[in-house]
This record gives structure tokens, C-alpha cells and sequence, in this order.
């Protein structure tokens, strides 16, 4: 599950700077990634659990795809201020 964590980095980014600007890029990175600990460090032993008690991982998977799914809905809705004026 690790390895797909790459793929969401840019997009973080970029929606911080569309977000809070570029002075403040830095401020809110750093206080993004502490916050995101907890779920990185939870999703594997949580599949392992998973795994061991029902003996595959599809409940793991129906999971973090409704997580995913409600942070898209959440990012869908938020309006992004206009920083180009």
C-alpha cells in the first residue's frame, strides 16, 4: 500500500499553493504531514489485521477506498481562493 503513497505528493502541493499561497507553503506542509502519521502508520497493520482475521484483504480495500473516497468528495467541495490577483 506504501508504494501509491507517492502518486498523492504532487497533488498535495499543488493544492496547498492553490490554497494558502507560497509564502505559507512551507508553514502548512509542516503541519499536513504530522497529521497524516497516524493514518500512515495505521493502514498496514490494520490490512495485517484484516487479513488474519477473515483471511484476505477485502475489507482493508472497501476501506481505504471509502477513506479516499470521502477525502475526494471533502477536496471536491472546497473553494480555492483566487491567488492570482
Amino acid at each position: 500500500m506504501s508504494h501509491r503513497h507517492g502518486e498523492i505528493v504532487p497533488f498535495n502541493g499543488a493544492v496547498v499553493k492553490q490554497a494558502f499561497g507560497r509564502f505559507s507553503f512551507g508553514q502548512v506542509i509542516g503541519l499536513l504531514r504530522p497529521a497524516t502519521l497516524p493514518i500512515l502508520g495505521t493502514a498496514a497493520p490494520f490490512a495485517g489485521w484484516v487479513y488474519d482475521y477473515t483471511g484476505n484483504y477485502l475489507l482493508a480495500y472497501e476501506v481505504f477506498f471509502a477513506a479516499w473516497l470521502l477525502v475526494a468528495v471533502s477536496i471536491s467541495l472546497v473553494k480555492l481562493p483566487d491567488l492570482r490577483r
